[in-house]
């Protein structure tokens, strides 16, 4: 289960129904929509506050939320709509909101019409709540003059995975039910709209526009499917009596028990435990960004803003996110096939950070010499979005970039991943296996010469509860091996730390178990000053993702973060990037039309997908036979050495 962020934690001591993982959608959401600081905003469909919560703490102390929902007080659980916004208002958001118990139409009617138009105007996961699915089209009238930004969020009708697909038959179910009753009933789903049908409603009336639409995947922690599957489920025959005694036919009646049957199905395919459902795939659009409020603030504040350096037209460019090992290679890949490609990384310089590790090739050596760079540094990205053309990248300094593809190469933390699958999903999981390594220069030909006797490059001891390794990383002299920078490794499964410099050092020789000979002797000898790191490795196993119609997607690291085991890393990133210009070389000769290119990156991404997933759990089987003798006999290293397997 990935943890709920630190801004979720804090929310949650504010509202009272403290649902960790609704809060963070509507955090992530929030951040989609570009809701600035100082932003007045219209919230309709409140509810019990959650998303207001979300939306006061982004305005901060100089915005305003109005909050509307003509719900009952007393309706909800296990707290009230008058309860959780009662102690909202109570809170330290409190002075930021205003709620207002009435019909959206009725207010925004009563509004006065010299009022200042609001910012924005959100309505999030409240469509469906609606009695008919008229209603969304006279909020949409009803709403000229007192916006032209509406930001919307909805689920999405788009099962991801088995465990998903009870909620979305649910959803249609419930529509079902509530379409065929004498009288309308007050439950969370009546009006069941699919995306294209909200966003036809938006662009029939020819007053908003939404420069993106995107999907994602809802995290584990989200818990909407669950609550509306086991309600179903729990109420099937007070639902079907309620349909007999308001006169539906025995033929529909039979659909419905078959659509109940489709659910308890989904439901059993899973392994027959309703708390095992998760929610469906969300939707959301957006509206153009807002430009800033006062000149001197635009660079803060205004996510319009044009980074003079870079072109504001794709020009059928690739943007490549990070300029490790893979986003170089890709970069130079592309330039050799003549497809222009900048690369974007957050760091200020080349030198920002040290060399503290090596690192092999072998088998993917003979991709690698196939492939053949403009880098622009300190370019945090903080959005990516598409556009009538292509994609357009925001970074954190306000900048933008448009492109024809992005490519995201940022490493195991990728931003992009997160952007693409939202941050629980994209988080990496924690391994359990503490990884430490030094970098030393011990000006002593003896120890170095210790070093080099284990093996000339680089030696490794595993299954005493722990992995060692010591080898050398670089020559000043070749014949003076005082000169020589050596590193050590060692790996073992602990409490995760993360530590620098002497504190790290002071930790492995305090807190961990010795290794043999020259393993131990390496880290004993470690000179003050030297690098030294202790952190935990992290994992991902891939997932799809939304591609934005094949011009977004992943590769190394930031697709398929593995343990070091086997070398397998770069192994994959190099093949990654020779079928991402494959790809694109392939998009090229075929006329860049939009199908082909859905088409070739689901292909790309399939097959990246499947065989990074195995690679990552590989590495993981690698490590945990690591450090068992008897066990390590079994690993991968020890019956294939570094060769390709998977």
């Amino acid at each position: 289960m990935v943890e709920p962020s630190a801004k979720a934690k804090e929310l949650s001591e504010i509202f009272l129904d403290s649902n960790l993982g609704g809060l963070d959608h509507r955090i992530n959401l929030t951040k989609f929509w570009g809701i600035t600081p100082g932003s007045r905003v219209l919230e309709l469909g409140c509810g019990q506050g959650d998303c207001t919560t979300v939306l006061a703490d982004a305005v901060g102390p100089d915005g305003h939320v109005d909050a509307v929902d003509p719900g009952a007080p007393d309706y909800g659980a296990p707290y009230t709509l008058a309860e959780c916004q009662s102690h909202l208002l109570a809170g330290p958001l409190g002075p930021r909101i205003n709620f207002h118990n009435t019909d959206p139409a009725a207010f925004l009617s009563t509004r006065p019409s010299s009022a200042k138009p609001y910012d924005f105007v959100v309505l999030a996961h409240c469509i469906w709540y609606f009695e008919t699915p008229a209603i969304l089209s006279e909020i949409i009238s009803a709403l000229a003059g007192h916006t032209t930004r509406l930001c919307l969020a909805e689920w999405g009708l788009r099962a991801n995975r088995a465990e998903t697909l009870p909620h979305v038959v649910t959803a249609l179910l419930l529509a079902n039910i509530e379409a065929k009753r004498l009288t309308p009933s007050t439950r969370n789903v009546r009006s069941v709209l699919s995306p294209q049908q909200i966003v036809s409603n938006v662009l029939e009336k020819g007053r908003f526009a939404l420069v993106e639409e995107t999907r994602g995947k809802s995290g584990d922690t989200l818990q909407d499917g669950y609550w509306e599957v086991s309600d179903l489920l729990r109420n099937r025959e007070k639902f079907l009596d309620r349909m007999k005694r308001d006169g539906v036919s025995n033929k529909e009646i039979g659909a419905l028990v078959a659509m109940f049957d489709s659910v308890q199905a989904g439901v059993d395919i899973i392994g027959g435990d309703v708390k095992d459902v998760k929610t469906m795939d969300w939707w959301a659009g957006r509206p153009p960004r807002p430009v800033p409020r006062e000149p001197s603030r635009s660079l803060l504040h205004s996510e319009a803003w044009v980074d003079m350096n870079a072109p504001n037209s794709s020009n059928g460019t690739v943007a490549i996110i990070g300029s490790g090992l893979t986003g170089l290679l890709a970069a130079q890949g592309l330039k050799l096939n003549g497809i222009p490609a900048v690369v974007f990384e957050r760091e200020e310089s080349l030198d920002a950070r040290p060399r503290e590790w090596t690192i092999l090739v072998h088998w993917a050596m003979p991709i690698f010499a196939k492939l053949g760079i403009d880098i622009r540094w300190n370019k945090s990205v903080r959005e990516l979005s598409q556009t009538g053309s292509g994609v357009r990248l925001e970074f954190e300094d306000g900048g933008t970039f448009d492109a024809d593809h992005i490519l995201g190469a940022d490493g195991s933390s990728s931003k992009v991943r997160e952007i693409l699958l939202g941050v629980e999903q994209a988080q990496a999981r924690q391994s359990g296996f503490l990884f430490a390594t030094g970098v030393t220069k011990f000006g002593d030909a003896d120890k170095t010469n210790a070093v080099v006797q284990a093996h000339p490059v680089a030696a490794l001891m595993m299954g005493a509860n722990a992995v060692g390794a010591v080898g050398v990383m670089s020559v000043d002299d070749p014949n003076d091996t005082s000169t020589w920078t050596t590193f050590w490794v060692k790996i073992w499964h602990g409490d995760p730390v993360d530590l620098k410099g002497q504190e790290a050092l002071n930790h492995i020789k305090e807190n961990t178990a010795p290794l043999h000979g020259i393993f131990q002797s390496a880290i004993d000898w470690t000179p003050e000053g030297s690098y030294v790191s202790i952190n935990e490795m992290k994992y991902w196993v891939p997932t799809p993702w939304n591609n934005h119609d094949g011009r977004v997607t992943l590769a190394g690291d930031a697709a398929h973060p593995m343990l070091i085991y086997r070398g397998q890393g770069f192994q994959h990133s190099i093949t990654d990037v020779n079928n991402y210009v494959n790809a694109l070389t392939q998009l090229r000769s075929s006329g860049s039309d939009a199908a082909s290119r859905e088409m070739i990156f689901e292909a790309y991404d399939s097959e990246m997908i499947e065989r990074g997933a195995v690679a990552v759990r590989q590495s993981l089987a690698e490590a945990e036979n690591s450090l068992d003798l008897e066990k390590v006999k079994r690993m991968l290293m020890m019956r294939q050495g570094h060769g390709k397997d998977a």
